[in-house]
């Protein structure tokens, strides 16, 4: 029997951090660009971990569907939609879909999301090759 080195024990605790967790996903995975077009690990600010902990449980089950008055500079489309990202990327056969009334921001939303899954590290991102459409 081969005894695991700690770099293999280290590597092995954190997949099965990701595996477990959400939030924990969310805040140690996803990247975004910030506003100062700087590639940086998304962090929840104020606003977005309290919407996230009205919407989510503990076993990362959406409970409750928030009504959020239009808001800007906040953050809420990038919290949705690194998290129906994660719900996609996580739960096979799962279909996820954005609308928008405008195609610029569903262009800037779909942006975000393509940047957070090109980000990913490879042992973290499923292959799109046999997928009928793309991320």
């Amino acid at each position: 029997m081969k005894i695991p080195t700690l770099q293999e024990i280290n590597a092995e605790i954190e997949r099965r951090k990701y595996k477990r967790s959400k939030l924990y996903r969310l805040e140690n995975l996803y990247q975004i660009v910030d506003k100062s077009n700087q590639a940086i690990i998304f962090k929840m600010n104020a606003e977005q971990k309290d919407i996230y902990n009205k919407t989510w449980d503990e076993s990362d089950i959406m409970i409750n569907s928030p009504k959020i008055l239009k808001s800007r500079q906040i953050g809420v489309s990038t919290l949705f939609v690194l998290c129906y990202l994660d719900d996609a990327l996580n739960n096979p056969n799962l279909n996820v879909y954005i609308q928008s009334h405008k195609d610029d921001s569903i262009e800037k939303i779909f942006r975000i999301v393509r940047f957070a899954y090109d980000h990913l590290p490879d042992n973290c991102r499923p292959s799109l090759k046999d997928r009928k459409s793309v991320v």
